[in-house]
């Protein structure tokens, strides 16, 4: 919904917990750093690493 805040649950429970979007499609608003939900989804912790991130778990 327009206007809610993104925070994902177990940002707020675990401190060391990273919340990472790994498969997005090239059109969504997210990847621009300049847009809104970017802003909002970057202020809420969650990391966009760039195409080609290698994630080791």
């Amino acid at each position: 919904a327009t206007g809610t805040a993104v925070e994902p649950p177990l940002l707020r429970k675990h401190s060391t917990v990273r919340w990472a979007y790994t498969h997005l499609n090239n059109t969504n608003p997210v990847l621009y750093s300049t847009s809104e939900q970017h802003a909002r989804v970057r202020a809420a912790g969650v990391e966009l690493p760039p195409d080609g991130t290698v994630l080791e778990l």
